[in-house]
């Protein structure tokens, strides 16, 4: 019997974007959690820097200390 399965334009794009997520769902725990690593050393480097430039500012008496 043969048969033919359609979809309107927006429904294709709803199963576009749920396949994406599955996608991303599938991810790994390992590279989940290498990702996170990633973003978190991303941030404690960014903190450093504007650590690193207060305290400069402070030996160069620019800044008040706090």
């Amino acid at each position: 019997m043969p048969s033919s399965i359609g979809a309107t334009d927006t429904e294709e794009v709803a199963v576009e974007h749920l396949l994406r997520d599955i996608k991303d769902a599938a991810q790994g725990s390992l590279s989940k959690q290498v990702s996170d690593k990633v973003m978190g050393l991303k941030v404690l480097a960014s903190k450093l820097k504007e650590m690193r430039e207060y305290l400069e500012r402070v030996v160069d008496g620019t800044f008040p200390y706090n």
